[in-house]
């Protein structure tokens, strides 16, 4: 540390650190004491981290924190097109990456990647379509970054995400409270760390607070990490739950509860 700072004495400094969510405990205690030490030095340090990493930073005068917002539904077709040139994307084939990568970069350069190395689309017309029968599978990457996210968060906060995969992408708090068993302040906890890690986001308050899936690759993702004696209890765990909470009009929801 010594070494950086007598260099940044001499002249400005740039030290770029990139996956900081891997850091491990001695990696970590030595970045924090390196961001408090070049207060005052000419010394810019950048780092990049997925979703869910903790900074410790935070109330640092001089540190700032930017987020990557995902792409836009039209930047994300901009992105399809560059891609695949000189062809297109069928608007259907278009709706249907947009819909599954919810404008991550990533998600959506291994899809479309896959998607070619695999065979799943073919040109018609001078346009890409998805072949018959074929279905958009996850890329053995985004699966495997995605299962490692999920494993690094706390037990409590995994199992509830978990049992939230088991409801479908759209997750009635009511419901998911039902169906964990848990106190409404230990549901509303787990919850702000789900948000906070970018794995679920609020998206209605009435007629009932729902959250969702940020995307439907982490859905599916959660979902297939559970065993499957685990998940039919959770199967039927949430019917019973459902019956419950319709009372008599359990029979007007028949084709949930199916």
């Amino acid at each position: 540390m010594q070494v950086l700072l007598l260099h940044a004495a001499k002249q400005p400094l740039c030290l770029l650190i990139e996956d900081l969510h891997w850091l491990d405990p001695s990696s970590q205690e030595l970045l924090d004491l390196l961001v408090t030490a070049v207060a005052g030095y000419p010394v810019l340090v950048l780092g990049t981290a997925r979703p869910g990493f903790r900074e410790p930073w935070i109330d640092h005068t001089y540190y700032h924190r930017l987020t990557v917002s995902p792409l836009s539904d039209e930047i994300t077709e901009t992105f399809i097109h560059n891609y695949l040139q000189p062809y297109d994307a069928a608007a259907t084939l278009t709706a249907l990456i947009r819909a599954r990568t919810a404008g991550n970069p990533f998600f959506l350069e291994e899809m479309l990647r896959t998607m070619q190395e695999q065979g799943r689309i073919v040109l018609q017309d001078d346009m890409y379509i998805l072949t018959p029968d074929a279905h958009l599978a996850m890329p053995a990457s985004v699966q495997g970054m995605l299962a490692a996210r999920i494993d690094r968060l706390p037990a409590e906060a995994k199992a509830l995400l978990q049992i939230a995969a088991v409801l479908g992408r759209d997750v009635p708090v009511a419901l998911l409270g039902t169906v964990a068993e848990l106190p409404e302040a230990t549901l509303h906890k787990g919850l702000q760390h789900l948000q906070a890690a970018e794995f679920l986001y609020e998206t209605r308050l009435f007629p009932e607070l729902t959250y969702i899936f940020r995307h439907a690759l982490t859905h599916e993702v959660a979902y297939s990490s559970l065993l499957q004696e685990r998940r039919r209890a959770l199967h039927a765990r949430t019917v019973e739950a459902l019956e419950t909470l319709a009372g008599d009009r359990a029979e007007a929801q028949v084709d949930l509860l199916a």
